[in-house]
């Protein structure tokens, strides 16, 4: 039985024969459009252009006078049939039903029976529905002719289609730039080129002396060596061959590995033989390596290069391929010790590279915590409330901004606000102490007036030359003026005629001592 999912498929594939892309329809709509221009030729439409005018009363369906042939014949068919068939089932719904049965006559009957004929009434129903609406889709048809224009609305034509997708932006920007863009400067455009023509000459030019200097140096390296070059090379790469022979049987002999205690059977003992093998490995390859760039330096050095000829456009491929021919020699062991070190630079540029990244957060994170510590101490501390920054560095309006960023920004409030509070602490003991200057003034007046009004001489002049020294300096006008006066009171309570008298007077009604 098939699944939900092969019916819905084939329906999908009947159904598809009858949707439409929107340029299709459009494409039909444009011919349909010239086939009603053709058959109005021109003017307006007196007669109705649909095939099935109406129905007479008999029911008949009335057509034009014209013969038709093909599929319009087919359709003026199909129209008749479908009447035809109307009419039918009209007079089978007219159709009276028989009377239904007694009860008696129920009692009696089957029960399959009244089952079969309520699934036959069902399905007579469902038919009746079907055609219903069948009818009235094709008098919706007949009453609206084709060339209407209710009938070729676009709204219900393309109603349940999917929607287009939307046009890109970039799409829709670049129209609108090409549209609204001015007309193509022609000279703007030759110039263009001709910088470019330019620059490309220049290129050609550079080229060209480069390849001028390569054949040069061809030229100059193609010349065949001379034979002292030859007995320099080999008379190098004998004594090379010397040296690392003696070498290597100076690393072989026993001397160079024993300590002079033990015999050299008893070091022939210890020596395992596995070692012995790679020693030897080890030799072999060297030597092995040694032949070959012996074979390289006398190839380079016995080489006669060939005179390249004049260049010309015929012998370029033969050119070609000679100089792909000729084999380069090999450059291993010459370029390895430079890409050995490249690669321990390389490593250590990374290690730079990776320690510097290191400290760099953990520098970021210091810093972090610091800020975070100090915004914590700015939240909790009396000392910024009092003295704000603004107040505080409103003299340093010409410092440079860029100054006051990460750690510096946020501990110059702090700074600044010391200050004040600095000069502010200053401020109060000097405005202390001169209060207590004037005070202490004002207290040596009065003893000095109670001393004349006693006639006894409170303050001794040592006492007041101590205090004097003390508080005020010997050399102030206001010392100065103190001396003065503590001079004159001495003078007068020694020129008063009642300081002989006793001074200790007490209170009137006392007796003295």
């Amino acid at each position: 039985m098939p699944t939900n999912d092969e019916n819905a498929a084939k329906i999908e594939d009947e159904l598809s024969l009858y949707i439409k892309s929107r340029e299709q329809v459009n494409y039909i709509r444009r011919i349909l459009a010239a086939h009603l221009g053709d058959c109005a030729q021109g003017g307006p439409i007196k007669s109705s252009l649909a095939l099935a005018n109406g129905r007479d009363g008999d029911g008949t369906v009335e057509t034009d006078s014209t013969t038709v042939h093909g599929i319009y014949s087919e359709y003026l068919d199909a129209v008749k049939n479908n009447i035809a068939a109307r009419k039918e089932f009209e007079a089978a719904r007219h159709y009276d039903l028989p009377e239904p049965r007694t009860e008696g006559t129920a009692d009696g009957g089957s029960v399959a029976l009244g089952l079969e004929e309520r699934v036959a009434l069902l399905k007579l129903h469902q038919k009746r529905d079907s055609l219903y609406a069948v009818q009235e889709t094709l008098d919706a048809l007949l009453e609206q002719p084709a060339a209407g224009p209710e009938f070729l609305d676009a709204d219900r034509m393309f109603q349940g289609t999917p929607a287009l997708p939307p046009v890109p932006r970039d799409v829709i920007n670049t129209m609108v730039i090409e549209q609204t863009s001015s007309p193509m400067d022609i000279p703007g455009q030759v110039s263009q080129l001709e910088r470019v023509v330019l620059r490309a000459k220049l290129l050609l030019r550079q080229e060209e002396q480069l390849l001028q200097e390569a054949r040069q140096r061809v030229h100059r390296t193609s010349q065949p060596p001379s034979q002292a070059a030859k007995l320099m090379a080999l008379g190098a790469t004998r004594d090379e061959l010397i040296h690392w022979i003696e070498t290597e049987l100076g690393k072989a002999s026993p001397e160079a590995h024993g300590t002079g205690d033990g015999s050299l059977g008893a070091r022939l003992g210890k020596t395992d033989l596995a070692a012995i093998q790679v020693q030897l490995a080890d030799i072999k390859e060297k030597y092995t390596l040694y032949v070959s760039a012996r074979k390289v330096l006398l190839e380079m050095a016995s080489s006669e290069s060939q005179t390249l000829p004049p260049p010309s456009r015929i012998v370029n491929a033969t050119k070609r391929t000679s100089y792909a021919a000729s084999p380069l020699p090999p450059m291993d062991h010459l370029l390895t010790p430079y890409l050995a070190s490249l690669v321990d630079a390389s490593a250590n540029h990374k290690a730079t590279v990776a320690y510097r990244t290191h400290i760099s957060s953990l520098l970021n994170k210091t810093s972090q915590e610091n800020s975070r510590q100090l915004g914590k101490a700015a939240e909790g501390s009396d000392l910024l409330s009092t003295f704000p920054q603004g107040d505080a560095s409103r003299h340093r309006s010409g410092t440079n901004p860029a100054s006051q960023a990460g750690l510096v920004s946020q501990a110059q409030p702090w700074v600044d606000a010391a200050d004040a509070a600095k000069m502010a602490t200053l401020e109060s003991v000097a405005e202390s102490v001169e209060n207590g200057q004037i005070a202490l003034e004002g207290l040596m007046s009065t003893l000095k007036d109670i001393g004349k009004i006693t006639g006894k001489n409170l303050l001794d002049s040592e006492e007041i030359a101590g205090e004097e020294d003390m508080w005020l300096g010997a050399d102030t006008p206001r010392a100065r003026r103190h001396v003065r006066k503590g001079s004159r009171a001495q003078s007068q309570s020694s020129t008063d005629p009642w300081a002989k008298v006793r001074g200790n007077l007490g209170l009137l009604g006392q007796e003295g001592p």
